[in-house]
């Protein structure tokens, strides 16, 4: 971060109680630009509405520990808010990476897209976001209810009163870990319950067309398959389900509008 073209800028850094050598390592910069604060592990919600409070600009990026923020990001987003007034949440493409390689799974932008995309699945990088102050604190900041979906339910609250959009361009690197909680098919299965129950939510909350409300449902059908036995999910029964997913996907193409 201390990187980034744009000097304008304070980096708050919350220590969540952590057990590793984090306090050795940051005790090492001399920055008036870093400010650490150390909490008693309050969970990661809660950490991140404390940093929130603690920064002072009208601007605020969120930058995950295990994350890498390229040093034009916060000089390409501040640029894109500053010209796009109307605009309250800024994302960006990420170069995703392990220790196999790297890579970039394109996500939508324009704000039309971005609203479209928040009924079927979370298109932000959440170490790439860049929102308003006001707006933060106008929509109640992050939820600790949301648990494990906090970062889309901020999103899409933010959605609901004003545009957010995605800029086309990779700002941050994303690190993916094997043995991370995201990673795990126990964690997975029980989100895409969650998921879906969310997204028809959003659905229904941002307005969107009928045929993106049913999409959700299409995750519940999917989880519910791959919670049966594996001698009760016969091939052809598979092949259905892709099937029905690909035609209800071409219907969704037809007859939503281009941003």
């Amino acid at each position: 971060l201390l990187a980034q073209t744009d000097a304008h800028f304070e980096i708050v850094v919350v220590d969540d109680g952590s057990t590793d050598t984090t306090r050795a390592l940051l005790a090492e910069y001399d920055d008036r630009r870093l400010a650490i604060h150390t909490l008693p592990h309050v969970g990661r919600v809660a950490a991140l509405c404390y940093a929130a409070e603690q920064a002072r600009g009208e601007l605020i990026a969120i930058l995950d520990a295990d994350d890498v923020a390229l040093p034009e990001r916060f000089a390409t987003q501040r640029r894109y808010l500053a010209e796009h007034p109307e605009v309250a949440l800024i994302g960006c493409q990420a170069i995703e990476f392990d220790p196999a390689g790297e890579w970039v799974n394109p996500v939508p932008v324009g704000p039309a897209a971005v609203r479209r995309a928040l009924a079927m699945y979370n298109p932000f990088f959440f170490s790439g976001v860049m929102f308003r102050r006001h707006v933060y604190r106008e929509v109640g900041g992050f939820s600790p209810e949301a648990r494990l979906a906090y970062d889309v339910d901020f999103i899409v609250r933010v959605a609901m009163r004003y545009p957010v959009d995605i800029l086309p361009v990779p700002l941050v690197r994303f690190r993916h870990h094997p043995g991370q909680m995201s990673a795990s098919p126990a964690w997975q299965t029980t989100q895409q319950w969650r998921a879906a129950l969310f997204q028809l939510r959003v659905a229904r909350q941002l307005g969107l067309p009928w045929h993106l409300w049913a999409f959700p449902l299409l995750g519940l059908l999917r989880g519910c398959f791959y919670r049966l036995p594996p001698a009760l999910r016969p091939r052809r029964v598979k092949d259905a389900i892709k099937y029905r997913v690909l035609r209800w996907l071409r219907v969704c193409q037809q007859e939503s509008p281009r941003p």
